[in-house]
């Protein structure tokens, strides 16, 4: 029974996904928020960290969505929350912890941050969020080596070089594109 409200949940999500495609914003936020809210309420009955993991992919897009709209601040709290989510994952749920692909998506969830933080000016909080994107991307990379990993690895790399390209920072910046 538990597993049709968690079906319900993904169908709001796909739902809300469709409605942003076809240009109605809103609706699709709304369709996001009951898939959140039936996360929310269905996770404190399972210990499983996937499911978990949709509560973290929800708040994420939810902030992308948000970011899309012009609406900095919005989605710069949905990011937040979904990567204090998975840090308390990660803290939580040690197996969680050793799945590679998880750190991939750590690295997105910083990225997503930075990007808010540099949107809205401030250079040293985004930095900061791109550094820990780029640690994730190491993280990912040491546990699985995979085409993906190495990638995503370069691509951290070269955002942290162009950051720090465009707060001043050229020697630093130059070093970045030596790991990349």
């Amino acid at each position: 029974e538990l597993g049709a409200w968690f079906e319900l949940a993904g169908c709001c999500h796909k739902i809300g996904e469709a409605c942003w495609q076809m240009g109605n914003y809103e609706e699709a936020k709304e369709h996001h928020m009951a898939a959140l809210d039936l996360r929310q309420r269905l996770c404190g009955n399972t210990d499983d960290a996937r499911e978990w993991c949709d509560i973290v992919d929800t708040y994420n897009r939810l902030g992308h969505r948000c970011w899309e709209l012009g609406r900095f601040d919005e989605a710069r709290e949905y990011h937040s929350r979904g990567l204090d989510l998975f840090t308390w994952l990660c803290t939580h749920r040690p197996p969680f912890r050793e799945d590679w692909w998880n750190w991939r998506w750590l690295r997105g969830m910083c990225l997503s941050l930075g990007h808010d933080s540099w949107s809205q000016g401030r250079q040293e909080e985004a930095l900061d969020y791109y550094r820990r994107s780029l640690d994730a991307a190491e993280r990912a990379w040491s546990i699985l080596v995979k085409k993906d990993s190495a990638e995503e690895y370069f691509a951290a790399c070269i955002q942290m070089a162009q950051a720090l390209m465009e707060s001043g920072d050229l020697q630093l910046a130059g070093e970045y594109v030596q790991k990349a």
